[in-house]
Parts: C-alpha cells; sequence; structure tokens
C-alpha cells in the first residue's frame, strides 16, 4: 500500500539526512585528508621517478662499460625492488584518494 511506501520512504529519507548531516561535519578533516594524501602522492610519484632515472643512468654506464654485468645485476635488482614496492603503495594512496575524494563529493552534492 501507498501508506507503507511513504512510511519506509520517509524512515529512509530521515536517515539519510542523518548521514549526511554527519558526514558533512567531516568536510574540514576529509579536506586535510586528501590533500595530505595526494601531497604523500606527489612525493612517492617524484621517487619513483628518481628511481627509474637511477636505473636508467646504470644501464646506460652497462652499456659503455663502466659497469660490468654482476654490478648491473645488483642496481636492476635493488631498483626494480623498490620500484615494485612503491607501485603497490602508489595503487594504494591513489584508492585512498578516490575514496576520499568520493566521500567529499557526496558531501558537497547532496541536499540538507
Amino acid at each position: 500500500p501507498a501508506h507503507v511506501f511513504e512510511r519506509v520512504h520517509a524512515d529512509y529519507a530521515g536517515r539519510r539526512r542523518g548521514v549526511m548531516g554527519r558526514l558533512r561535519e567531516h568536510v574540514s578533516g576529509l579536506s586535510s585528508m586528501a590533500n595530505a594524501l595526494e601531497e604523500n602522492l606527489t612525493a612517492l610519484e617524484s621517487r619513483l621517478g628518481a628511481l627509474e632515472d637511477e636505473r636508467a643512468e646504470a644501464m646506460l654506464r652497462t652499456a659503455v662499460g663502466e659497469f660490468d654485468g654482476e654490478r648491473w645485476e645488483h642496481v636492476r635488482q635493488d631498483v626494480e625492488s623498490q620500484i615494485a614496492g612503491l607501485g603497490e603503495q602508489r595503487t594504494s594512496l591513489l584508492s585512498e584518494v578516490d575514496e576520499v575524494r568520493t566521500l567529499l563529493a557526496s558531501a558537497s552534492s547532496e541536499p540538507e
């Protein structure tokens, strides 16, 4: 019946307003968190770029004969291990940034 639907709908709408109100209370904290996560992501991406450069430099030094095969393998394994670890951290940070942005978008787009 319509009156049952309206009662349940009103109940859920009220709950939703409550949740959205609580979410809006945390917008400032979420914004700060998003900024911190984005700064961490920028720093991490900078470190990844430096490691890529380090690998390219070692590759070039090997090609011109400065590094022997053993030294190249040592540098390559070390750098690629660091790149893999930072890549996992990057994936995790990107996920966190997306979650926080989604919450912020929800808090700012919903009517009160």
